[in-house]
């Protein structure tokens, strides 16, 4: 999570705080010190499970002069309270929406709530929670102040929506099993199903229109004209590859170096897949697009310098004609191939990522941490069957 998207971090962190918050105004926040071994030891397992991306976050992305998005709330897509709450009621699937079962929990489930001691306090700040992420997801919270402060890295405010919906499952959940197991005396399997069925059956009904339109809908024929946006199109085996010939509405540039940016022709050089021979733009090229790897079958001049449109992170690795071989970063921020390592006048330049040998241990470690919490929980499961 922190490597794929820091935004989630960020809103994590601030509920952790958030829930302290409410722990103190509550006369509880002793009671939350006192769980302090528990919070360290979700840390470490937390960091264990995500090994993988945090190592790629500490040594591809830390120190190496990589962008992140721009700061600052786009009010233009904050949206009113009463917009999500129909989109919600009309079970539409979008950023705006999070489901008719949740949004009639955040309108109803407060009046169940205290019905019965045992753990009413945690449920209310359980139902607060979810309440106070839907209010500030919306227009309802006074974004424009706070456009270019700390909260400003949020960027969209419908990002918390997601945690909105986190914690009124929660109430959903407890609401369900108490009605179903205790009202209709259903066994604990029989309630599950059941809820499962309904959910998966709400589910499927708004997006049915969408699996109908791709199922029937002809594969997209693309513009020989590559310099517009790449809209919303149909793809298959054969048009896959052409996807990448247009520029991406949103996006496009995050995470790009610093000089990659700051010269706007560099950015658009880059976008547009320009490929560049001692400062002359190359156009007999071929590319092809693999995982992690984007293939060019280039005519050129000899013992020329050939800057590609990729972006040179570390860990990237260049082959000229099957060879690997080394590459400098261009004024540009990409893969420069020195004339050195040219020697035709066409070749097959393949250009790609290898994270290298440590990710893959780490990937190990977060594997065999999965198998332990598996093998543990069979193990306590199986204990109180016993007793």
């Amino acid at each position: 999570m922190i490597y794929s998207h820091l935004v989630s971090v960020v809103i994590t962190l601030e509920t952790f705080l958030l829930t302290l918050l409410i722990y103190s105004l509550t006369g509880n926040f002793g009671k939350a010190l006192s769980q302090w071994k528990k919070v360290v030891k979700s840390i470490i397992l937390t960091f264990l499970l995500c090994l993988p991306l945090c190592y790629m976050f500490m040594f591809d992305y830390i120190g190496k002069n990589i962008t992140s998005t721009k700061l600052g709330i786009m009010l233009n897509l904050v949206q009113p309270l009463s917009l999500i709450i129909n989109s919600s009621i009309d079970n539409l699937i979008n950023a705006n929406s999070i489901g008719i079962f949740l949004i009639f929990t955040f309108m109803f489930g407060w009046l169940f709530l205290g019905k019965k001691q045992e753990q009413s306090k945690l449920y209310i700040c359980i139902y607060l929670l979810g309440l106070f992420f839907l209010l500030i997801a919306s227009a309802s919270f006074p974004w424009y102040l706070f456009n270019h402060g700390a909260l400003g890295v949020i960027q969209i405010p419908y990002r918390y929506l997601e945690f909105s919906a986190f914690f009124f499952s929660i109430i959903f959940a407890k609401l369900c099993a108490t009605f179903l197991t205790e009202k209709l005396n259903l066994t604990f399997t029989c309630a599950t199903a059941l809820v499962l069925a309904v959910t998966i059956f709400s589910y499927w009904v708004p997006v049915k229109d969408i699996y109908t339109e791709l199922k029937t809908s002809v594969p997209t024929q693309f513009s020989q004209v590559k310099e517009r946006k790449f809209s919303r199109s149909i793809l298959d085996k054969f048009n896959y590859d052409h996807q990448f010939d247009y520029i991406i509405p949103w996006g496009e540039t995050d995470y790009f170096p610093e000089k990659s940016i700051t010269n706007p022709h560099n950015s658009g050089s880059i976008v547009r897949g320009k490929i560049y021979s001692n400062g002359k733009r190359i156009r007999t090229v071929k590319t092809k697009y693999l995982p992690n790897v984007i293939v060019y079958n280039v005519s050129h001049a000899k013992s020329c310098d050939l800057d590609l449109p990729c972006i040179a992170y570390h860990h990237t690795y260049v082959k000229v004609d099957g060879k690997l071989v080394n590459y400098k970063e261009s004024d540009r921020g990409t893969v420069l191939i020195s004339h050195n390592a040219i020697k035709k006048n066409s070749s097959r330049i393949e250009v790609g990522f290898n994270p290298g040998a440590f990710y893959y241990l780490c990937m190990v470690v977060t594997i065999s941490t999965w198998i332990v919490i598996i093998i543990r929980k069979v193990r306590v499961k199986e204990k109180i069957g016993r007793e």
